[in-house]
């Protein structure tokens, strides 16, 4: 699969990130959580990591491509620097 590029800028229009979707940057805490959710593992693996973090860019890139429902907001706080981004391109 083919990832689209994204560009996220900032409130000040300064450019946060710029690259491959499945390059966003997820915060370490959302991984654990959804580790321990979905394969009761502390821990994860690489192979537990990678699905984790697949599934995780799928529906963002389904929520960010459809019509904006509230489990966008929960979503996009698992970026790094959500409090700081202000525009999105895909």
């Amino acid at each position: 699969m083919k990832w689209k590029t994204i560009s996220l800028t900032d409130k000040e229009g300064l450019e946060l990130f710029c690259g491959p979707f499945n390059e966003l940057p997820i915060q370490e805490d959302f991984i654990l959580k959804k580790s321990m959710e979905l394969f009761h593992e502390p821990e994860p693996c690489i192979i537990y990591r990678t699905q984790i973090t697949r599934k995780f860019y799928l529906e963002l890139l389904e929520i960010l491509t459809g019509p904006l429902s509230p489990d966008a907001r929960f979503l996009w706080h698992t970026l790094q620097w959500y409090g700081r981004m202000r525009t999105c391109r895909i």
